[in-house]
């Protein structure tokens, strides 16, 4: 669509992009949000006044350019000015639109990477809980009703740990349903070799991975059906949608994060986890605690049934550029992952349907890139 949109004063969009939900049975459309669970039509018009052109979907469509935000929680060894800087990069390198509003939220995460066990302890104190809630309070009440989060490293786990009060501010995605639940498939046999990474560069042509070779998903139940509801059939206009989790290199065990995981996909759609397993420093933590890393896990993290977690993890252990030592703060620099981030906040894509940049292997969702001892073919 070449006219132009005029959706807000604060942006003016040249293009409306029209795409198919994951679930093939409704229509996505950028910065819009359908009143009715699946929309399978939009009208779009093209309407003139004087000189300026601009387009109007009809009726059955919401624009989500005034309650739309982007909340970043930052990890250890950050102060204020830290975050903000960061994070400011992280949006001036993804060019994100101007009617999703940013907001960060800095908790004392102590002054040094020797303060490992100080920051965990902050991390993990109800009070910072409470903070984050009276800040999530805090953005409602300004008029935010749509919310992606953002985390790096210890801030996954200050945002999973707070979960349990901050869940009453969110608004949840299922149905409640007392109706019986259909029989449950067979849980598929564990791969022996599911912890160790193929060797081998993946082949363009097996971008769309077949059945076969990728981990079956557990069936969804009646109960599990996501709904859209207005603010007058919920009866609390302050509850936030909670639209996206977006996890860099989290500090947070892998096992309580598979515990923890039902709680939060009850309220978020898109759950997203990227994982390195260079990660120096996510290696040392998970040494003091003994406990296996979510952050350096590269594999599907399977449920008590045996079924993958239904959330997308993203490996970027073959992404080699402007990547530090460390492999552990690259998520504002590196263009590749901000784009992959973009898409999923501006365009609400799961991995799945971001396959010009993604490779589904086994269950764990590859940047396609050519190793860098690639320089011709």
């Amino acid at each position: 669509i070449n006219a132009e949109y005029m959706g807000d004063d604060v942006q003016t969009l040249r293009s409306v992009t029209v795409s198919i939900a994951e679930n093939n049975r409704a229509l996505q459309i950028t910065s819009h949000r359908p009143k009715s669970q699946d929309s399978h039509n939009v009208l779009i018009e093209l309407v003139r006044h004087g000189n300026t052109a601009q387009l109007a979907l009809d009726s059955s469509w919401i624009h989500t350019h005034t309650d739309e935000g982007l909340l970043f929680i930052h990890g250890l060894d950050h102060t204020l000015d830290d975050s903000l800087k960061r994070f400011g990069q992280f949006l001036s390198f993804g060019n994100f639109p101007g009617h999703i509003k940013p907001f960060v939220f800095h908790w004392p995460s102590a002054v040094s990477p020797a303060c490992f066990w100080c920051a965990h302890t902050h991390a993990t104190d109800n009070s910072i809980h409470r903070d984050l809630y009276r800040f999530l309070e805090g953005i409602s009440e300004a008029g935010v009703r749509h919310l992606h989060i953002i985390t790096h490293s210890m801030g996954t786990r200050l945002l999973l740990c707070a979960f349990p009060v901050l869940q009453e501010m969110l608004r949840e995605r299922f149905h409640v349903s007392h109706g019986p639940a259909p029989a449950p498939m067979p849980a598929p046999a564990p791969a022996t070799s599911r912890e160790t990474r193929d060797s081998g560069a993946s082949n363009s042509d097996d971008a769309h991975t077949s059945r076969e070779s990728a981990p079956l998903r557990e069936p969804a139940t009646a109960a599990q059906q996501p709904i859209i509801r207005s603010r007058s059939d919920a009866g609390h206009d302050w509850e936030i949608t909670l639209l996206s989790v977006t996890m860099f290199n989290p500090e947070y065990e892998r096992d309580m994060f598979r515990d923890d995981f039902d709680r939060i996909r009850r309220y978020c759609d898109i759950i997203t986890i990227y994982a390195d397993r260079r990660d120096f420093a996510l290696s040392n933590a998970a040494c003091w605690s003994r406990k296996a890393s979510l952050g350096t896990n590269v594999s599907p993290i399977l449920n008590a049934r045996g079924y993958p977690l239904d959330c997308d993890i993203i490996d970027t252990s073959d992404l080699n550029e402007n990547m530090s030592l460390s492999f552990h703060g690259f998520f504002n620099v590196n263009k590749l992952v901000v784009d992959d981030v973009r898409d999923v906040i501006v365009n609400k894509h799961r991995a799945v349907n971001r396959r010009t940049r993604l490779v589904d292997h086994k269950g764990v969702f590859r940047f396609t890139i050519l190793p860098r001892s690639v320089v011709t073919i």
